[in-house]
């Protein structure tokens, strides 16, 4: 690995002021005339030189790092890249950790990096009770970690987007909506927004756990089924298909997080898309602003937009 020494040598001066000049110092005030520095410079990008930012974090007491703790599910990929590409507009660079069973291992990983800011993306809530203590003492701004964090994306309006979606069926004309949904906390805020709707328009929810099986839902004889994830209403539509009822024939299906499979399905989808990218960057930029000036950016939620497919037809 090509280092300051080997920079001074094919320039003929001396380590201190190829340090000096890589590191942005005062060049001028030590004498250092523009000639060799760009002589150093040219010298350094000749050799291949790659400054090894943990040492220059520790020299200036700043490590302009990110870490993020995920469980990296295909999903939150549109998510990464909005973090990544918020904190590089901002001079950061971004460390991905792998949360697994052991928030706390991830947690210390973070620290190793000196991390100024650390954020996790939809922490299991179980995860986040086993959280030590006394990392909270530690003066670090954090996102997604705190006991009162619900899951899911803090700049995602999960409720009215959810809601949004169950007007999209009343508009279809649509009346006897059955909503799908798992006691997960993200299912239980996009079942608010569901039963939201229904109350607005004067209509009776009709809601039932992916537990209690097909059977019990055919009874409510619904005409659509809103579920509260793209996977329990793919899962529907084959099972549905397994019993030789067909969708959009019986009744309109939609789903809710425009995976890729549900642009895939026959019929393909109608579903919710979270605007992924967009809020990743959200959730970079209010950490940033919290770690610039010791508190969080307060920022507008988005909503989703509806993303029709032939999943749903018109009653």
């Amino acid at each position: 690995m090509i280092g300051l020494k080997d920079i001074a040598l094919e320039v003929g001066v001396s380590k201190a002021t190829v340090s000096l000049v890589l590191n942005n110092g005062n060049v001028h005030g030590r004498m250092i005339s523009p000639e060799v520095s760009a002589r150093v410079r040219a010298a350094a990008e000749r050799l291949g030189y790659v400054p090894n930012e943990m040492v220059r974090s520790m020299i200036k007491g700043r490590s302009h790092t990110i870490a993020l703790l995920a469980s990296f599910d295909p999903f939150m990929l549109p998510i990464i890249q909005g973090y990544s590409d918020m904190a590089a507009e901002h001079g950061y660079s971004l460390r991905l950790i792998s949360v697994g069973n052991d928030v706390n291992a991830a947690l210390r990983k973070a620290l190793e990096y000196r991390a100024e800011g650390i954020a996790a993306l939809s922490l299991d809530p179980q995860l986040r009770r086993t959280i030590s203590p006394d990392f909270y003492q530690r003066d670090i701004p954090t996102l997604g970690l705190s006991q009162e964090t619900r899951q899911g994306n803090p700049f995602f309006d999960q409720t009215g987007s959810a809601a949004l979606a169950a007007d999209y069926l009343v508009g279809l004309g649509h009346r006897r909506i059955v909503c799908r949904h798992t006691s997960s906390e993200i299912a239980n805020t996009r079942l608010d927004g569901y039963r939201q709707t229904m109350a607005r328009h004067n209509l009776a929810p009709l809601e039932i756990l992916e537990d209690d099986g097909v059977s019990p839902l055919l009874s409510l004889q619904p005409d659509a089924v809103f579920c509260t994830s793209d996977r329990l209403a793919l899962q529907l539509m084959q099972e549905l298909y397994a019993r030789r009822i067909f969708v959009p024939e019986a009744f309109s299906i939609m789903g809710f997080g425009n995976t890729d499979a549900a642009e895939l399905s026959s019929p393909s989808l109608t579903t919710v898309n979270e605007p992924y990218y967009e809020t990743g960057r959200d959730c970079c930029l209010s950490l940033l602003h919290h770690i610039k000036y010791g508190e969080p950016l307060d920022l507008p939620k988005r909503l989703g937009t509806i993303i029709q497919r032939n999943s749903t037809t018109r009653k």
